[in-house]
């Protein structure tokens, strides 16, 4: 029993508890990132289910299959452009297929064809593009209580509350009594050399322990390339990235892109530089993140969970989150919302 395998790991939360009350039934997970949302989801999985496990991206995709593959206890499948594996399990208690929904939500939208297993987990559901989404309340509307729906994310919006009113709600905050993140933020000057916030970033990296991780995330691939670019003394030596520095985005080529993601799996790098490819689903834990405000707070929540993910107590007077206020906002980015982003984050 699945129960059973991950108490010798650690003792169930209120959550976990919480979804073995709910087997087999449609289910919101609406928890904070680090929580145990995943666990809490496959406890509410009825043993020997086929699942589809829905994930934003390709990196969500592949890093969840990593990490649900090493329990070894389901047959687990990624499926996408950049992965396609499967492993298996001695006495597997699910069948888990993983993959972003677009294949089987076009088939359906273009067929009418049902393909999903029967069970779908929707995992950060809100941070799908809005026409997937569309159709997949569309496929949930119209199933007829074939399937079981579990939906799991930090951050869903109020349409999405609507849309799944009928479900059963499973809330979880981790009310903290300690200060898990202090932000201080950088001005980013225009033009190179940047002189006091280059010395300044260059000596919170080094200052950070040996086996602790630090990690950059970004608004778009060009002000991620155009920073590591400007501030070349930080990441580069001869013209390559010093050893232990990651730049990973999906522009990067196909095997850089599996390569930087087996290392970030397990933990085998220093400095991530990246965008929001690692804000969704994916477990890292930095220790110091620099980031570059969103417009948009549900985004910058995601981001925040890839920082002091499992909630240790912060040291008075350490900060481990620093906002890189001052740089170019893509057309894409509401500038007045993403500089009342970094005043709110900043307070």
């Amino acid at each position: 029993m699945l129960r059973l395998e991950l108490e010798k790991k650690f003792k169930l939360n209120e959550m976990q508890e919480e979804a073995l009350k709910f087997m087999g039934e449609n289910l919101i997970f609406n928890a904070p990132t680090g929580s145990g949302k995943t666990e809490a989801v496959l406890l509410s999985i009825p043993q020997g289910s086929k699942v589809s496990y829905l994930l934003p991206t390709i990196t969500s995709s592949i890093f969840m299959y990593r990490r649900l593959a090493s329990l070894g206890l389901f047959d687990v499948e990624v499926m996408t452009s950049l992965l396609h594996e499967k492993s298996r399990a001695e006495n597997p208690m699910l069948d888990i297929k993983i993959y972003t929904p677009d294949p089987a939500l076009i088939e359906y939208f273009t067929t009418s064809r049902r393909t999903l297993n029967e069970v779908v987990v929707m995992d950060e559901l809100d941070n799908y593009p809005p026409m997937v989404k569309r159709v997949l309340i569309d496929y949930i509307r119209t199933d007829g209580g074939r399937t079981q729906f579990i939906v799991a994310s930090a951050t869903l919006d109020d349409e999405l509350n609507r849309a799944f009113s009928k479900f059963k709600k499973i809330s979880y905050r981790t009310d903290l009594d300690f200060i898990k993140f202090r932000t201080k933020r950088i001005e980013a000057a225009d033009g190179y050399p940047y002189g006091e916030d280059i010395e300044e970033i260059q000596k919170i990296i080094e200052g950070v322990p040996e086996g602790k991780k630090v990690g950059f995330i970004f608004n778009s691939i060009d002000n991620l390339e155009n920073f590591v670019s400007d501030y070349s003394p930080i990441f580069l030596k001869k013209g390559k990235l010093k050893d232990g520095f990651l730049v990973h985005h999906s522009n990067v080529d196909v095997d850089t892109r599996n390569e930087n993601e087996k290392k970030l799996f397990n933990g085998d790098f220093k400095v991530c530089v990246s965008n929001d490819i690692i804000s969704y689903s994916v477990d890292i834990d930095f220790d110091v993140l620099f980031l570059e405000m969103s417009d948009r707070t549900a985004t910058n929540v995601q981001r925040l969970g890839r920082c002091n993910r499992y909630n240790v107590p912060l040291e008075k007077g350490k900060v481990n989150v620093y906002i890189l206020s001052g740089l170019y906002s893509p057309r894409f980015i509401d500038t007045f919302d993403k500089y009342r982003e970094e005043e709110k984050f900043s307070e």
